[in-house]
């Protein structure tokens, strides 16, 4: 007979075993890692913390590919870093990877031209594919050809000597890709971002190397790794012939007419396309290694932001796992590997099942009741008591502080580890419900350079600009300022506060189009001195006008300039012809609006 204790028996049994494979699959290589090291075998053949000892002429040349969006606020430190990596500036190409839409982060890339080199490029809209880091990836890869590809990320801090140990990795040593160490820095920001760096401090620095020891595969980071050229192209082909081409005919036909390859060596459809990418290397025979070089990141501050990265990675490591199981990977082995990795992180709900189970059991029959039972238990609290303390230890190996501030915090890593699990099962939850009602989106983690030292932030004297709506006696208003001067405003005032902020939407969004097209800076001259008129070639529409006028033209030419530096970049009718002088007379004050 069936009965409630039997039920909950069977129940709590799988759960432990579940639990004790995991926990095996996961730590085995660590605890052999720690075996070899007793030996004095730790150090692996295949780790680099060298440069390379390549002359400079024989350098290969490295496309660094960033994705960047929405990181107006990051991305010169990120490109600072990059060039001030102790690689030759002209072999090592900075591809910034923008939408045509992000305007913050074009105007951030048009104010560090003249001081940084590295290439913009700008994805069109109608290139196929969600909006979403791989299909920025593949843009650039098709734009790019280079001998080594790599990713970074748009926040990242690279250290100076990452580019020359992938060059000893790839280039001398013969190995196919090589993947970096990252650190989240930004520890202070709570016990949140301690618990995140203890946790990348035992994933980089002790899961993925006793995993690479072994031979398990090693799912590359979303940042800080490197592959040549030539094994990205064989991956994407391999991809498409395994699983088919990721985009649909209608995309195909879409990119012949762009002329650009249909080549995706990172599955647009994949939000964590790192993850399945050093899967799929693996299971294609390519040879990795690792590199000492740390690149510091900045884990997302709150709880809402971490939930939303971390459902991010589980939904695309779901996504891995639904298409190894319509097409399983070949041996016994390969299905073991590919199925651990993608399936385990996603165990959260099968946690929180078996943690209620067992709390059930206990409180219901008692702790002793059944003595398999109570084993699965004692086992079950082993195996989380030794993550606690891996967890702890690779924050404390990981972390610049010291003394009692370094104590407390692994302390209160060892006691905040079952929360960060709850918050990680959550995420496991969401992730499934998004898959499930079909929200694929990318959720876009922001940063704001916490990871950053204050010598780390370079002294900067450009301008800031932003939008504001104001309201006249005659209605709303927009304007394009920066602190201390209206550089573009609103032709006509407009009735409501809502027309206002579509007609600077529709201004914004002109002005990169301009470009070579029909719209142009109009400058003329007029009573009360120089003025601009963003319009069509034919006179109308007028978009927007400066703004006071100026008794000479070159501060109405310095103002257009701004306003292409502010919001995109347009063609000016003062280049073609010369305007007429103005009338000598003083310009008249503007009126004073109100500011709201």
């Amino acid at each position: 007979m069936i009965t409630a204790t039997s039920v909950i028996s069977v129940l709590a049994i799988v759960f432990g075993a579940l639990w004790l494979y995991i926990n095996v699959y996961t730590f085995s290589p660590v605890y052999r890692k720690v075996f070899f090291r007793l030996l004095g075998r730790a150090k692996s053949t295949n780790t680099y913390t060298e440069a390379t000892t390549l002359p400079d002429s024989e350098l290969p040349t490295i496309d660094v590919l960033m994705p960047a969006y929405d990181e107006a606020d990051m991305i010169e430190y990120s490109i600072r870093a990059l060039r001030e990596a102790r690689y030759p500036a002209e072999l090592l190409r900075i591809c910034v990877l923008v939408e045509a839409d992000d305007r913050t982060t074009r105007n951030a890339l048009s104010r560090l031209r003249g001081r940084y080199a590295f290439d913009e490029f700008v994805i069109p809209p109608s290139y196929p594919g969600d909006r979403n880091k791989p299909r920025a990836l593949n843009y650039g890869f098709g734009r790019t050809d280079g001998d080594i590809v790599g990713v970074i990320d748009a926040e990242d801090i690279v250290d100076p000597a990452l580019f020359r140990q992938v060059v000893r990795a790839i280039t001398e040593a013969g190995h196919d890709y090589a993947q970096g160490k990252l650190d989240m820095r930004n520890e202070d920001d709570g016990p949140l971002n301690t618990l995140f760096r203890g946790e990348y401090g035992f994933w980089y620095g002790t899961v993925i190397p006793g995993y690479f020891r072994v031979g398990y595969p090693v799912p590359l980071g979303g940042t800080t790794n490197f592959v040549a050229r030539d094994v990205l192209d064989a991956a994407a082909a391999a991809r498409t012939e395994r699983f088919g081409s990721p985009w649909t005919p209608s995309q195909l036909a879409m990119l012949a007419e762009l002329d650009r390859s249909a080549a995706a060596p990172w599955d647009p459809r994949n939000v964590t396309e790192d993850f399945e990418l050093g899967l799929l290397l693996w299971e294609l025979g390519y040879d990795m290694a690792l590199v000492t070089a740390v690149t510091r990141e900045e884990s997302p501050v709150g709880v809402n932001a971490w939930i939303r990265q971390r459902t991010r990675w589980q939904k695309g490591k779901l996504f891995t796992l639904y298409q190894r199981l319509r097409y399983p990977p070949t041996g016994i082995g390969g299905k073991v590997h590919i199925y651990s990795q993608a399936a385990t992180p996603h165990l959260g709900p099968v946690n929180i099942v078996g943690v209620v189970l067992i709390g059930l059991y206990a409180w219901t029959f008692g702790f002793l009741a059944s003595p398999v039972v109570a084993a699965v238990l004692l086992v079950s609290l082993a195996l989380a008591l030794q993550q606690l303390v891996i967890h702890a230890l690779g924050y404390w190996v990981s972390t610049d502080t010291r003394g009692l501030k370094r104590a407390s915090r692994t302390l209160v890593t060892v006691l905040g580890v079952p929360i960060y699990w709850t918050l990680h099962w959550g995420s496991d939850m969401r992730a499934f419900l998004q898959l499930a009602t079909g929200f694929d989106s990318w959720e876009k983690t922001a940063h704001s350079g916490r990871h950053l030292t204050g010598e780390e932030r370079p002294p900067t004297d450009e301008q800031s600009f932003h939008t504001s709506l104001l309201e006249t006696p005659d209605g709303w208003l927009w304007r394009l300022s920066t602190h201390d001067e209206t550089l573009a405003t609103a032709t006509d005032p407009l009735e409501t506060a809502l027309a206002a902020e579509a007609a600077l939407e529709t201004f914004l969004k002109l002005l990169p189009v301009a470009t070579g097209g029909e719209f142009v800076f109009d400058v003329t001259a007029e009573t009360a001195g120089w003025q601009w008129r963003l319009q069509q070639r034919s006179g109308t529409p007028v978009v927007a006008i400066g703004g006071a006028p100026t008794s000479e033209l070159s501060p109405t030419l310095e103002t257009i300039a701004s306003v292409q530096n502010a919001a995109g970049g347009a063609t000016s009718l003062s280049t073609a012809s010369s305007p007429k002088e103005p009338p000598q007379s003083e310009p008249p004050a503007p009126a004073s609006q109100e500011e709201v």
